[in-house]
């Protein structure tokens, strides 16, 4: 899977918005193992983009 870069500042603001919880389980960081990642909503091969809105927290799988 090809990665995409996201600017620190774009990934400090998912990160805020999401309050540095998972999109899918809504574990905060603090209790996952590693880092939470930043994953697209709408996947780029779908159309997506790597807007803010198009962002969010994932446990790593």
């Amino acid at each position: 899977m090809a990665r995409f870069y996201i600017p620190v500042e774009i990934e400090r603001c998912v990160r805020a918005a999401a309050q540095n919880c998972c999109g899918y389980c809504l574990s905060p960081q603090r209790l996952v193992m590693a880092r939470l990642e930043i994953e697209h909503i709408i996947p780029i091969s779908k159309g997506g983009s790597n807007d803010e809105s198009n962002l969010w927290l994932a446990c790593p799988l």
